[in-house]
């Protein structure tokens, strides 16, 4: 795994030249790719018979085949040129990257440290329906948030700086308008979820923790939002005292919740979240971005999500009420109906960022045919 992951630090600087010069498509491949890999080569060599080491050699094939798409995308003359060192280029590196890697560190520890808490304070098997119930509620934010946060860095950084706080407050409402009703989403139909992908044992305690957990991906996109722009101002020493921050409340509010019970200090997740978040917002709000203009960007999308929760449960109660109470008839009936309402109810309280989402789509749609 060691191996894997050295392979991979090779690919790391031809990443960030491609993202730098917005080829965005390349990193992309790669990605695409490296997950198609080692999930044929895991499950090929599991049927097989080799067993956990499915897992080790898929690691090593997937870095091996993203890191030569990388290197082939961004060549070498662009990343691997000897250049005379300067230390007043150290010195700017270490100005900017010291506090920055801190924070990536930090970063790190709030992701997988609240595993250990739990399981030091419930045991393993509550763990496990915690570690599973906060990877689903992590999907929203890490297979589309995630995403949305690569690109807005290089394309923050390229910005004059007078645009840049206008250029916070649009994406900050197109990605709350994109995530907030998946996050929500998925808390309201956890429990249905869960009865119809889990056994009938011990993991429906998975139910109750993702509806608590779901707003992680409420949170995390905007985390990143503000990363982008504070890396783009060289501020990287507020998101070192954030995150750092993060970890505190994250495991400080377990300890002090465990009395309780996991639900409850599971909550502490969401605690932590939101207030280095919200935190966050107040800090760049001192910028030069509008305050209106930003909180209207958060507050439009979750107030089309609280109509979107309110239909959705009216639609799961009538439905229980006349015996229609399957879980999977449950589970498809609230997707469908909270679909739906959000976007009507999007279109009528985000008039403006509905408007710009969907013309943004329609150019992406039209470029190939007009290239």
């Amino acid at each position: 795994m060691a191996l894997a992951v050295y392979i991979r630090r090779y690919g790391a600087i031809p990443e960030r030249v491609l993202n730098r010069n917005m080829k965005f498509g390349a990193t992309g491949m790669a990605s695409v790719c490296g997950e198609l890999t080692y999930t044929v080569v895991a499950l090929t060599l599991a049927a097989f018979g080799y067993g956990g080491w499915s897992i080790v050699i898929a690691n090593i094939v997937q870095s091996s085949v993203m890191v030569g798409i990388l290197i082939r995308a961004a060549g070498l003359a662009s990343w691997a040129t000897p250049a005379r060192l300067r230390w007043a280029r150290f010195k700017d590196m270490i100005r900017f990257g010291v506090p920055l890697g801190i924070q990536s560190a930090a970063h790190g520890a709030s992701r997988y440290w609240d595993n250990l808490a739990i399981s030091h304070f419930f045991g393993p098997g509550l763990a496990g329906a915690y570690n599973m119930a906060y990877n689903l509620a992590d999907i929203p934010a890490i297979q589309v948030g995630e995403q949305i946060a690569q690109v807005l860095m290089p394309s923050m950084a390229a910005l004059p700086p007078h645009r840049r706080p206008r250029a916070l407050e649009r994406s900050s409402a197109l990605l709350s308008l994109i995530i907030f009703p998946l996050a929500v989403g998925l808390g309201l139909i956890a429990y249905p979820l869960i009865e119809v992908i889990l056994p009938a044992n011990d993991w429906q305690e998975v139910a109750p923790l993702l509806t608590i957990l779901a707003c992680l991906s409420v949170f995390r996109p905007i985390t990143w939002v503000l990363s982008a722009y504070l890396e783009a101002e060289s501020k990287t020493n507020r998101l070192m005292v954030l995150e750092l921050a993060k970890i505190g409340l994250l495991l400080g509010g377990i300890a002090v919740l465990q009395p309780y019970g996991v639900r409850i200090a599971s909550a502490a997740v969401g605690l932590a979240f939101g207030a280095t978040a919200v935190a966050g917002v107040a800090l760049v709000m001192r910028e030069g971005p509008s305050p209106r203009r930003l909180l209207a960007g958060f507050l439009q999308p979750l107030a089309a999500c609280c109509v979107m929760m309110a239909a959705v449960w009216t639609m799961r109660d009538a439905l229980i009420d006349i015996g229609l109470n399957h879980p999977a008839l449950l589970l498809a009936a609230m997707i469908v109906t909270g679909a739906v309402v959000y976007v009507l109810a999007a279109l009528a309280l985000c008039r403006a960022t509905a408007r710009d989402l969907l013309a943004l789509v329609n150019k992406a749609l039209r470029r190939p045919s007009e290239d």
